[in-house]
């Protein structure tokens, strides 16, 4: 069986350009990768709140709603050519980013974790917070992180929200409510 290197994602140019890195890793030493997302609700939205995001469609709770809107697209980062070849597992669970990277490396008893940081400082990263710190501090795991050179496209939300989707998801989520 082979070891674990966990790889948190938030569907950025940051995590693009950590993929490609921990395939390095991976392939080095033929660990798997197991790419995980983890997806957070604004804290105003309950995850069984029951939405309707297709006027035609089926209601649905907001969670898996928005589970399944990240799921489309972890698929991307199996295109890249350095994971060719690459024994790789795709997650997507839902959670306080930091508190479930932590669980899930202990739950896949991983070797270590290869994650990306965006480098937020003052005001933005007071009100962010930083996914990477929190985990570094919690976790026995080895930790390696990836300095790049993308930042984010908003100061307020994750680049999760941003770039994978969600937010046009979190964007119907809100309309619905307001209904």
């Amino acid at each position: 069986m082979s070891e674990i290197i966990l790889v948190p994602v938030d569907f950025s140019d940051c995590s693009a350009e950590v993929v490609r890195h921990a395939a390095g890793v991976a392939r080095s030493d033929s660990s798997k990768l197991v790419l995980l997302h983890v997806v957070e609700l604004p804290p105003t939205v309950a995850a069984e709140t029951l939405i309707q995001p297709d006027p035609e469609g089926e209601t649905v709770r907001a969670i898996d709603y928005v589970t399944r809107a990240a799921a489309a697209h972890l698929p991307a980062y199996l295109a890249f050519e350095e994971v060719a070849g690459l024994e790789i597992e795709t997650l997507v669970i839902a959670g306080i980013p930091a508190t479930r990277i932590v669980e899930e490396a202990d739950r896949l008893d991983a070797k270590q974790i290869i994650m990306g940081t965006h480098g937020r400082t003052g005001f933005a990263r007071m009100m962010t917070g930083s996914v990477a710190e929190t985990v570094i501090r919690h976790t026995e795991r080895p930790v390696t992180l990836i300095r790049t050179q993308h930042k984010p496209t908003c100061a307020g939300l994750s680049c999760a929200w941003c770039s994978s989707g969600a937010l046009e998801a979190q964007d119907r989520l809100w309309d619905e409510l307001d209904r």
